[in-house]
């Protein structure tokens, strides 16, 4: 991970799904999205400026979480220290849930 720069955070927010259903974790302004599905956490490690807000919003089927929308922010999504694979594109409600299920 690379250090922040001046002016710049790093923050490390842990995302659970404690729900009896997987949901999908959206990453804005990135558009990735990562399995999560029931009794998993992930760690989302985000670098930017602070000025920015973070939002998560939670809706049915996902939780989405904007990060800081600044010039040379980054952002890692972290599965027990390991980079997590990202879903792939196009995406469709058959393929969400073949790939939940496979969890």
């Amino acid at each position: 991970m690379a250090t922040p720069k001046q002016n710049e955070v790093s923050i490390t927010l842990k995302v659970a799904n404690n729900l009896a259903s997987p949901r999908i974790l959206v990453i804005e302004p990135w558009l990735t999205e990562y399995a999560l599905p029931q009794g998993k956490t992930l760690d989302v490690v985000l670098t930017g400026d602070p000025k920015y807000a973070l939002e998560v919003n939670l809706d049915d089927e996902r939780i989405t979480v904007f990060c800081f929308d600044s010039a040379g922010a980054t952002m890692s999504v972290r599965d027990q220290g390991v980079e997590a694979k990202h879903l792939t594109w196009p995406r469709s409600r058959e393929r969400d849930v073949e790939e939940l299920t496979r969890l």
